[in-house]
């Protein structure tokens, strides 16, 4: 008799682990992105960290992401805003993009005639450069800790006090584009260089410390 109830027990055991594992792994998989952002959407603190499992692309439209967001990237996994972007953050509350673990990630920013603009966001130990190919992208109070830089392909950009951290190749990079830049910091002693111009770009370095 007690070897039966010991047998029920375990049997009892195994389906409530199996299943917590089973609902941890489907809620794992709820909680990502979808591969397609369309229309307006609105990203906010509150409803929880927005996890980049796979490739998830932006197509048109607005998103806004609201303080404290914080963007996870699984390993391998890239995240594309090719439409309008109001990423504003806040100093007590910033955005925050960053992995989950020591895997690659990639974010970039490549849209054509939206505007997209980022103010008090982080980017935490990227793996690849932060790819800006948008025609016209402001940025300001953000930083770069960590991994990659940014790079800058043929559009207008605008950069007021920004922070980086470096260790691997440019800490900013230019082709062929045409910035304006106030209050530039750049602490990166294992990058290849601070500000690098490529491709004709021009910049206006109002006031930086490199």
């Amino acid at each position: 008799m007690r070897l039966v109830t010991f047998l029920l027990l375990s049997c009892v055991f195994l389906v409530a682990a199996s299943s917590e594992k089973l609902f941890a792994i489907t809620q794992s998989f709820n909680d990502c992105l979808p591969n397609r952002i369309i229309g307006e959407v609105n990203w906010l603190s509150g409803d929880g960290v927005k996890h980049v499992c796979g490739r998830t692309v932006q197509e048109g439209g607005l998103l806004t992401i609201h303080p404290g967001v914080r963007v996870v990237f699984q390993e391998g996994s890239s995240l594309e805003f090719a439409g309008g972007v109001n990423a504003f953050g806040r100093e007590d509350s910033p955005i925050v993009f960053e992995a989950d673990g020591d895997g690659s990630w990639s974010v970039g920013f490549s849209a054509i005639n939206e505007k997209q603009s980022l103010s008090w966001v982080h980017f935490i130990n990227p793996k690849r450069p932060i790819d800006f190919s948008s025609y016209t992208v402001e940025i300001k109070d953000v930083t770069v800790s960590g991994g990659y830089g940014m790079e800058f392909g043929s559009g207008k950009y605008v950069l007021s006090k920004v922070s980086l951290n470096v260790l691997s190749g440019d800490a900013l990079g230019f082709y062929g584009s045409v910035a304006d830049i106030d209050n530039l910091e750049i602490k990166s002693k294992g990058a290849l260089s601070g500000v690098s111009l490529y491709d004709r770009a021009r910049i206006r370095d109002r006031q930086s410390v490199v």
